[in-house]
């Protein structure tokens, strides 16, 4: 997934690798090896009220 943000995906390959690597590792190690990640989305709804004419 880290692989889809631009800012990652702008890095050059060895700094992206290392980049990947070391998150890769801090998973593993601090949180057993699977983090969950929410997203939020909202969805608002409203009618359109009838035109007046002045």
């Amino acid at each position: 997934m880290l692989n889809t943000y631009s800012g990652h995906r702008d890095l050059a390959e060895p700094a992206r690798s290392r980049l990947l690597g070391c998150i890769a590792a801090l998973i593993d190690d601090r949180f057993g090896g699977s983090i969950v990640k929410r997203y939020l989305n909202e969805l608002v709804v409203a009618r359109r009220g009838r035109a007046t004419r002045g």
